[in-house]
């Protein structure tokens, strides 16, 4: 089975793609590249960005349209201020979507969730599982029954195939009406791609990640960037108690006083207090989105080991 490129790799290809594309003046040879460039695009929506990718097929290539049409020096030099420019414009087509489909049936975010987490171990493993092997890791890894397991795999059956509704016992029923779709800690309105990375995870594995990827570097560093990740999760996440082993004391104790939400900055400037604010806001960023980056490494280490025929 095929690896999946990391996503800086992906940028990376897109960048080039696009550049490519920007290059040539044949218009036949510039369709072609331009349909290279969406496919590399589509495969990190998919991989990274949008549960809901494989539906918005195209609003995603619309969005890449009105990108490459875009006449800016700057974009087009600059590979940061291009996947920026690219990514704003993927959220407005995912906004795009749920605008133009608000009578569409909805499937809960953690089908999605579920149907990711498995096509992640399918390929850390090599091999595609069967559905009795689908329906052990469901149970193991979200710590469920066998037979809400299997509701779950019917589900994103269903979902594949666009068919919700079933008969039992000459009673007809709708899959969605068996699930437990009740977030155990997030505030599903969010819509950042970076927040929804956790919801594919169990907490025990999110909390092993998390130390693995705060075990190397200096001291102050790591309490550094332990408190960074408490300051995003109080700030993302509606219910972080599960979390809380893994979370800097300190921060959660000011908090729990003052109820006001800490700043980047202030936290990034409390290990190094003689940065200016503009500076503390961008270093804070960039310490936080590297660790965040390390820790989607650390979560695929972690995954329950790989489960067995039955």
């Amino acid at each position: 089975m095929k690896q999946h490129k990391t996503e800086e790799q992906l940028k990376d290809d897109i960048f080039n793609a696009y550049s490519v594309f920007l290059k040539e003046a044949s218009s036949d040879r510039r369709q072609r590249y331009f349909g290279q460039l969406c496919d590399i695009i589509f495969r990190w929506c998919d991989n990274y960005l949008f549960l809901e990718a494989k539906e918005m097929g195209v609003e995603i290539v619309s969005a890449i349209k009105r990108v490459v049409n875009k006449n800016n020096k700057n974009i087009q030099k600059d590979k940061t201020q291009f996947i920026k420019y690219l990514r704003d414009a993927l959220n407005n087509a995912r906004n795009e979507f749920y605008r133009k489909n608000k009578n569409i049936i909805k499937f809960p975010r953690k089908i999605y969730e579920i149907e990711k987490v498995i096509e992640k171990q399918e390929i850390n493993t090599g091999r595609n599982f069967s559905n009795e092997e689908k329906i052990q890791f469901i149970s193991s890894f979200y710590n469920m029954t066998k037979e809400k397991a299997i509701i779950y795999l019917n589900a994103i059956h269903a979902k594949n195939i666009g068919k919700l509704d079933y008969v039992d016992d000459g009673e007809e029923h709708s899959i969605l009406d068996s699930l437990d779709t009740k977030p155990v800690y997030m505030d599903t309105s969010l819509a950042d791609p970076e927040d929804t990375m956790l919801l594919k995870y169990d907490l025990t594995v999110i909390q092993e990640a998390v130390e693995l990827a705060l075990k190397k570097g200096y001291k102050t560093t790591i309490k550094m960037k332990r408190a960074l990740f408490t300051a995003y999760c109080i700030k993302r996440f509606k219910n972080f108690e599960g979390l809380l082993p893994v979370l800097d004391d300190e921060i959660l104790e000011t908090f729990s006083k003052s109820k006001e939400k800490p700043t980047q900055y202030e936290v990034y400037m409390k290990f190094r207090p003689k940065a200016k604010k503009a500076s503390a806001e961008v270093r804070a960023h960039e310490t936080l989105k590297v660790f965040l980056e390390e820790l989607k490494s650390k979560l695929l280490m972690v995954l329950p080991p790989s489960p067995e025929v039955m």
